[in-house]
């Protein structure tokens, strides 16, 4: 877990076992098997109709009855049955895409800490995010792209460095109750997976996990909690990151062991 070294240098917290392994993991990947399990009793729902209209089908064939009406008839259930195995297909490919994204996503989980950072959040309603669909299913699963197709804004994630200066940004399309959880757009963010590339993120209490990308260049932004000396050095007050980071530890910390 070499990628987390950063985190721990400026001394922020690591989970000392894989994310996997903790508490908020197994609760949202429970939820996920949830929805694989509707998903695939929905598939079961259209192929038991589609069998239905199938025999239907037969049985109108095998009634004598006058050419026009049963050619009608036939017609009729035949599209009917086209439909439901349609329907039945991709619901059949949304569970294995759903599948697909559990496995992808516990395989990050189980080959990466926690690394617990401090963050500033600036929520972007109208920008698009870096990574595909395609993309974002394989690692955090098809509820994340509905939140992003059915309008839900995006966010450009901040971690902080100590003395407040932004160390990294990602984009991502953070939770609801993540955004309102936090104070000014400040708080803390978990983070699962190297920095360098697409991880996840959480924040404690919310439903779900969210994929963020890092993005190629670090706007500008006022840094927070932050002064400089008479002689120009950069120092960290004890202030808003520290406050955030002290608060965040303890959450951290009581989950992890509880």
């Amino acid at each position: 877990m070499h990628e987390a070294r950063q985190a721990q240098q400026f001394g922020y917290e690591v989970s000392p076992r894989p994310a996997a392994d903790s508490q908020p993991a197994r609760e949202v990947e429970g939820r996920m098997r949830a929805i694989k399990r509707d998903a695939d009793r929905h598939a079961r729902k259209l192929a038991l109709l589609a069998g239905v209209t199938l025999a239907a089908v037969l049985a109108v064939q095998a009634v004598p009855m006058a050419i026009g009406p049963a050619l009608a008839a036939t017609v009729f259930l035949g599209l009917m049955a086209l439909l439901f195995l349609v329907m039945f297909a991709a619901t059949r490919g949304s569970g294995r895409q759903a599948i697909k994204a559990i496995e992808d996503r516990n395989r990050l989980l189980s080959g990466h800490a926690w690394q617990v950072w401090p963050c500033r959040v600036e929520q972007r309603a109208h920008e698009r995010p870096k990574f595909t669909a395609k993309r974002m299913d394989e690692v955090i699963g098809v509820e994340s792209f509905r939140d992003f197709r059915d309008g839900a804004a995006g966010h450009r994630i901040h971690l902080l460095a100590p003395d407040g200066a932004v160390f990294r940004t990602y984009f991502g399309v953070m939770s609801d109750d993540a955004w309102h959880g936090m104070a000014d757009g400040l708080g803390a963010v978990w983070v699962c997976g190297d920095l360098r590339f697409t991880t996840l993120m959480w924040t404690p209490g919310a439903e779900r996990m969210w994929p963020a990308t890092p993005e190629s260049s670090v706007p500008e932004l006022e840094t927070i909690g932050v002064t400089e000396d008479r002689t120009g050095d950069r120092m960290a007050e004890p202030g808003i990151v520290d406050d955030i980071t002290r608060s965040a530890a303890r959450s951290a910390l009581s989950l992890w062991l509880g």
